[in-house]
């Protein structure tokens, strides 16, 4: 069979792409279908509607901006609890597979396999990463969405976040879309900054790293003048 992956499937093409567990060809929708009817693709419900109201579930699930509030409602309302319950179920193994419980992080080495994953995102993204005094991964955040080659990253937001997690320390990790892992002006500022107010509130930044989908560059251990601003910030 030969697909055109810029054109709609046909229900024979989504049939056979089913049957032979090639869910990569499917769109959002019919994927939607499938996940909330235990794996039955079911042609009688149009769920057009329904699954822009899933996606955005787990976009915010991602990006850990759910609130229990309008959208969860509107949500049991469409499907029910139970279905709501099948998404947070498949979201909470998906992280618990992507960050372990009592995840060191030792060196930039140890945090890229979570990264790795970020690096296709067409503009730049921010994510904070929250550890305690033993080096354990407390949280994640995503910070901020950016453009092409800026995203906006402020010490409000970032220091708030490592408060209510009760971080010892944070890593700060940004995306390049380019490939190219040469820290911008911006870069630099940003990391002088974050490790200026780390110092005062008492949690230091102890790298920022830049991320592709191969490699990554580590600020503490590649940059000769701000590696030493980080062993200050870590020995505060």
């Amino acid at each position: 069979m030969i697909y055109n992956r810029n054109s709609e499937l046909s229900r024979e093409e989504r049939d056979y792409f089913i049957s032979v567990g090639e869910l990569r060809f499917l769109d959002n929708t019919d994927l939607v279908n499938i996940l909330l009817h235990a794996g039955e693709y079911q042609d009688e419900i149009d769920f057009s509607g329904v699954s822009e109201l899933v996606i955005s579930f787990l976009q915010n699930k991602v990006k850990e901006e759910w609130s229990h509030s309008s959208n969860e409602t509107k949500f049991k309302e469409e499907l029910g609890e139970t279905k709501l319950l099948h998404l947070k179920a498949g979201m909470e193994l998906y992280r618990r597979i992507l960050y372990p419980f009592s995840h060191v992080i030792n060196n930039p080495k140890d945090l890229y396999p979570l990264l790795a994953h970020f690096s296709l995102r067409p503009e730049e993204n921010v994510y904070l990463y929250t550890l305690n005094a033993a080096n354990e991964l407390l949280n994640h955040h995503h910070i901020s969405r950016g453009l092409v080659n800026l995203a906006v990253c402020h010490p409000r937001e970032v220091f708030r976040l490592a408060i209510m997690d009760k971080a010892t320390h944070i890593i700060l990790a940004h995306n390049h879309p380019s490939g190219n892992l040469t820290p911008s002006r911006d870069d630099r500022d940003v990391t002088k900054r974050m490790l200026r107010v780390g110092q005062i509130v008492g949690i230091p930044l102890t790298d920022h790293i830049i991320f592709t989908t191969d490699r990554f560059y580590s600020f503490r251990e590649s940059d000769s003048e701000l590696s030493t601003l980080f062993n200050v910030g870590s020995e505060s």
